[in-house]
């Protein structure tokens, strides 16, 4: 998530800084570059007009080609000696002097108004025998002389382009910021609502996969969906709960009204079976009650494991002891360790999470035979626990869902418990730092592996 808020960042910032590039120098560009030169304009006309022009012992004459530049802009055209007198003339009019002083000719290449409503351009020409003065004027209208000061000219331009870039930059930051703060916005504040919704168990909207928390999103989907599934599984195990409960606690109260009733004399032999079926009862609350309160420790993480070296078969035959003949009725099961197998264990959450895998194996699959196998990995030295059964097999959901709290497979509907035998089981093979797995298909048993 971190890597797509900042490639997301990143392709903001770069494009920022081309933007800026591109639209800077556009500007800048537009702003201070030269135009197009139209070369028929007086000022650079003049600079090559004596290409055109040549001398004879008639006097000066005028290319045909140098004509046609000059008529473009309809120019005129002098050529003035030494002396200020004008030797050859092209288009000009009776306003246009044929004389000229020294000092009149110096005010003419400076100033645009010596020649009222003319503006006049004038450049040196060598004929080979002798040096002469070319004129080219033109209205005013068309072109006029300034003066610039050109000092420090180029910093000035780089200065503005420095401040055109300086803003256009400044722009495009905050239209990127602006952009990237919606990117992260937007969504931060969809996942407030996604997350009340899940809060107060609504509907949830449909957002674009794109989105730069997809991923986020696609999360909290599924928690809304694992806690709804949670919801679900705790609502039943509750049902089963109190059901299981209310089973020997009915019990209690039925032979206990009977004890209590004044108006009959029980035999000895009835008192003694009565105080054998509540005490039955009383076992079953009592077991109820102690899976509750483990799994809540292991849930919570404080439960304190006891280690001690355990012959592990010793450990299985005082589990495999405690299962009741009702309980196993025509099941058998079928254990002979070869030679002791010690495990650094806690005794009682070791044998307790060992007798309940046994004993779900006699509730769900009655006439079955159960086989307990340990072996010795080779490679590591772990200790491998096999417990396995050829009654009705699991299917793949319920694979899935086996260790979890309150879960009930579809086989447990008519067998009562809390639903929390296996969930203890795997937390108690997890606290000991092993594994736990389940091989098994429908209608070819069940078979748990423990590796320790």
């Amino acid at each position: 998530m971190n890597r797509k808020i900042i490639s997301e960042y990143l392709k903001t910032l770069v494009f920022a800084v081309v933007a800026t590039l591109v639209v800077g120098t556009i500007l800048c560009y537009l702003l201070f570059s030269g135009k197009s030169l139209d070369m028929s304009m007086p000022q650079y006309l003049i600079l090559n007009i004596n290409q055109y022009l040549s001398q004879s012992e008639t006097g000066f004459s005028l290319e045909e080609e140098g004509m046609e530049q000059l008529d473009v802009h309809d120019l005129w055209l002098q050529i003035v000696d030494g002396d200020g007198a004008v030797v050859y003339a092209y288009h000009t009019g009776s306003d246009i002097p044929d004389t000229y002083t020294n000092f009149e000719l110096v005010n003419i290449t400076l100033t645009s108004d010596r020649l009222p409503g003319y503006t006049v351009y004038a450049s040196a020409y060598d004929s080979g025998a002798g040096e002469y003065t070319v004129l080219i004027g033109c209205s005013s209208s068309l072109v006029t002389k300034d003066s610039y000061n050109l000092s420090g000219n180029r910093v000035t331009v780089a200065m503005q382009c420095v401040v055109i870039f300086l803003v256009v930059a400044a722009l495009f930051v905050a239209v990127a910021s602006i952009a990237f703060s919606r990117k992260i916005s937007t969504p931060v504040a969809d996942m407030m609502e996604e997350i009340e919704a899940v809060s107060s168990g609504g509907e949830l909207k449909a957002h674009p996969r794109r989105n730069l928390f997809a991923e986020v999103f696609e999360r909290i989907r599924i928690l809304r969906d694992k806690l709804a599934y949670n919801d679900k599984m705790r609502a039943e195990w509750i049902s089963n709960i109190s059901h299981d409960i209310k089973t020997p606690l009915s019990t209690i109260k039925g032979y206990g009204e009977l004890l209590a009733d004044a108006d009959y004399a029980f035999a000895e032999a009835e008192v003694q079976q009565y105080a054998v079926e509540i005490l039955k009862a009383e076992k079953t609350l009592e077991g109820l009650v102690d899976d509750l309160k483990i799994s809540q420790s292991m849930m919570e993480g404080q439960v304190v494991l006891n280690r001690e070296q355990v012959e592990l078969g010793a450990l299985i035959q005082d589990c495999i002891g405690k299962i009741s003949p009702k309980l196993m009725g025509t099941s058998e099961i079928l254990f002979s360790p070869s030679e002791p197998v010690y495990l650094d264990c806690d005794r009682r959450y070791m044998g307790r999470c060992l007798l309940n895998i046994i004993s779900n194996a006699f509730v769900h699959n009655p006439n079955t035979k159960i086989a307990v196998r340990i072996s010795m990995a080779q490679e590591n030295g772990h200790v491998i626990i096999r417990i396995g059964d050829n009654g009705k097999g699991m299917s793949p959901d319920e694979i899935d869902h086996a260790f979890e709290r309150y879960y009930r497979g579809t086989s447990s509907e008519q067998v009562e418990g809390t639903g929390l035998g296996l969930a203890i089981a795997k937390e108690t093979v997890a606290a000991h730092g092993g594994t736990i797995q389940i091989e098994s298909s429908v209608g070819s048993g069940t078979t748990f592996i423990i590796t320790l």
